[in-house]
């Protein structure tokens, strides 16, 4: 059994350890939808730039978090607010209204075809299940034909590192 007292000791951080803090409550967290850019559709950095028009972080952040906005940040980049990588290159597309039909004519006109887009979503961590699925719909609002598989986290794990093509089991998309 371990003393909360040695917890307390082993927990003190070095000295030349530096801290983030965020400037709300809220610790900086980023929900990603990695795409499998192995195979296609997503091979292709043109459909990867166009489905960029079909995501909308404030939708999915409401949807697991509330529509109280102090709880909770949107038009983020890769690096979270406050942190010394944050910035706001290549974000652009992301502050703008979405335009369904805008993003699969541009999906069009980058080549998709139709390919089957395999999503795998974790049942077992809810949060990260729920934003898979807004991300799922909205890649299916933008005209992507879109195969959800919901599974244990586990699995998604495994699967996310499967190099295989999607229908050998790997999936296209997955959540963080």
């Amino acid at each position: 059994m371990v003393r909360p007292s040695t917890l307390a000791v082993s927990a003190q951080p070095e000295p030349q350890t530096a801290f983030l803090r965020s400037p709300g409550h809220y610790a900086t967290a980023i929900g990603i939808m990695p795409f499998n850019q192995l195979h296609p559709p997503f091979d292709n950095p043109a459909i990867r730039r166009a489905v960029l028009g079909a995501i909308d972080q404030a939708e999915a952040m409401s949807a697991i978090a509330g529509t109280d906005r102090e709880s909770w940040r949107d038009d983020i980049g890769l690096f979270g607010s406050g942190t010394p990588l944050a910035n706001d290159v290549g974000i652009e597309v992301l502050r703008h209204p979405r335009d369904y039909a805008a993003v699969k004519k541009a999906l069009g006109q980058a080549g998709y075809n139709g390919e089957r887009v395999v999503v795998i979503s974790p049942t077992d961590v809810i949060e990260l299940g729920n934003l898979t699925k807004i991300g799922a719909e909205q890649l299916r609002r933008a005209g992507m034909n879109i195969d959800l598989q919901e599974m244990d986290f586990g699995t998604v794990v495994r699967r996310r590192r499967n190099q295989a093509t999607p229908d050998k089991g790997a999936g296209t998309s997955s959540a963080p």
